[in-house]
């Protein structure tokens, strides 16, 4: 069976499973076309430490998908194809040399990609497998790349995917990975990741509040970072998920009247696979969060209905 090449960050592989499971009900759900509120803001620090989840797995999967998904192992031939598939892809990543901080122009987009397609095939096989040797490179790859001098900033959709990629890493492996690497890890969310998204003249980076997927993607990584380091820095954590939720909204009026997206299919892919991923970290449902994905879901629907 031939390796699935580059499964991205999702869009072709355990996302589509997630949206299945989470997002079939709410897929018919229809928002009026000029009613697009602004969200609730209840996020503090007070509500972050009594509201987010404490057990992990917390971003993408938590307790019941990851039931679920085990479920369907053993009962779907189609999600058992699919993971297969992703553990093939998983065994070629161990014979790949580790990531360099190697720019190409003045993106690095290209290895936060890769770090992202890494820590998913890897670490989903080591939710259901639960082996050393996945572990462990699950270990060398996030020491790799939190020892980039950066992870340029300066075009920030580099930093949000590779901190989705090591927020993923840490939350995957639920605190198996050695303490000096999850120590690390979280340092390089804090200071590579999230800080660099706070300028010092106080201004908001223009993704935080713009309209095209650099807001979707950008905020969504912050939130994943943010949420991977709540228990280390919770007043960071609470005052970037807050802005997320201030600006997230800005990047949801593109998706109507009827779902078209403007900037095409594959960015709408790109911008929405980075809105969904957050969404079952809270212990609780959380208003605001579950209004935002019941219109972003009727949003999503083109006109043709598919």
């Amino acid at each position: 069976m031939k390796a699935i090449t580059k499964i991205a960050g999702f869009s072709a592989s355990f996302l589509s499973i997630f949206i299945l499971m989470n997002g079939l009900a709410l897929a018919s759900l229809r928002a009026d076309d000029n009613d697009i509120p602004k969200l609730q803001n209840p996020i503090t620090v007070k509500y972050l430490q009594t509201n987010l989840k404490k057990s992990h797995p917390r971003l993408v999967l938590n307790a019941s998908t990851e039931a679920l998904l085990k479920k369907k192992l053993k009962s779907d031939p189609a999600v058992k194809n699919l993971y297969e598939a992703i553990k093939l892809n998983a065994a070629e990543i161990h014979h790949r040399p580790l990531l360099k901080r190697k720019l190409e122009g003045r993106r690095l987009l290209g290895v936060s990609r890769e770090m992202l397609y890494r820590i998913n095939m890897l670490g989903m096989v080591y939710r259901i497998e639960k082996d050393q040797k996945t572990l462990s490179r699950i270990n060398d790859e996030v020491i790799a790349v939190c020892d980039f001098s950066d992870w340029n900033p300066s075009h920030y959709l580099d930093v949000a995917e590779m901190s989705l990629a090591v927020a993923l890493a840490l939350d995957w492996t639920a605190g198996k990975l050695p303490a000096n690497t999850q120590s690390k890890a979280i340092e390089a969310l804090i200071e590579k990741g999230i800080k660099p998204s706070w300028p010092e003249s106080g201004n908001s980076p223009g993704w935080a509040f713009g309209t095209n997927n650099w807001n979707q993607v950008c905020n969504g990584g912050m939130i994943a970072a943010s949420i991977a380091i709540a228990e280390k820095d919770p007043e960071l954590a609470a005052k970037t998920i807050s802005r997320a939720l201030d600006g997230l909204p800005h990047s949801l009026v593109e998706y109507g009247p009827d779902g078209v997206y403007p900037e095409g299919s594959t960015y709408w892919g790109y911008g929405t696979g980075f809105r969904s991923r957050p969404l079952p970290c809270w212990r609780v449902p959380l208003a605001p969060i579950s209004a935002w994905a019941i219109i972003m879901l009727s949003r999503k629907v083109p006109p043709s209905g598919r």
